[in-house]
């Protein structure tokens, strides 16, 4: 846990550094973003987490208002690949400092086990949300979500394929387009 906080906290400063000035925050219409980032398990005891690239494309308004669908890969630490399709709603509640606005954002979806021969495909439902900053075109948001489903983890034994509720924390870095 110590590390993803200094990791979170070093995605913070380097976006930081790509922030521009002079920039709109926002625009009326499409709007699509490419995101990376980390999701990690934060249940007693058990230990699991993925990298994750997303995109998600919808649109948005010039209050501040976004709502979009998204869909993109999560490869967790027991080499199993998600596909998740997820909605988000998004507001950005100040455009007048200089391209820099905080948000707040609502997701939910279904991450479908891609590569699971063994035990099929599998859907794991999440509702999520998130809080953050856009930086002219870049975002960075920290956020929690609850997973129910088939769900893989590490424990002593080996990988674990559970049926119940996992609490998940993720932090992503965005390049909105």
């Amino acid at each position: 846990m110590k590390r993803f906080l200094a990791i979170a906290t070093m995605l913070c400063f380097s976006a930081a550094s790509f922030a521009q000035t002079g920039t709109p925050a926002r625009k009326q219409g499409y709007e699509g973003s490419i995101e990376i980032g980390t999701r990690q398990v934060v249940e007693k005891g058990e230990i699991g987490g993925a990298s994750v690239f997303r995109t998600t494309h919808g649109i948005a308004t010039k209050s501040g208002c976004f709502v979009g669908i998204g869909t993109g890969m999560e490869l967790t630490y027991s080499e199993d690949l998600y596909i998740p399709v997820f909605l988000r709603a998004k507001y950005s509640f100040d455009k007048n400092w200089n391209g820099v606005s905080p948000f707040a954002s609502v997701e939910t979806g279904i991450r479908i086990l891609a590569n699971s021969a063994e035990y099929g495909r599998d859907i794991t439902y999440n509702a999520g949300l998130m809080a953050g900053i856009d930086f002219s075109r870049y975002s960075l948001s920290l956020g929690y979500s609850l997973a129910s489903g088939r769900i893989s983890t590490y424990s002593t034994y080996g990988n674990l394929y559970l049926h119940h509720k996992q609490s998940e924390v993720f932090c992503l870095f965005a390049l909105r387009f």
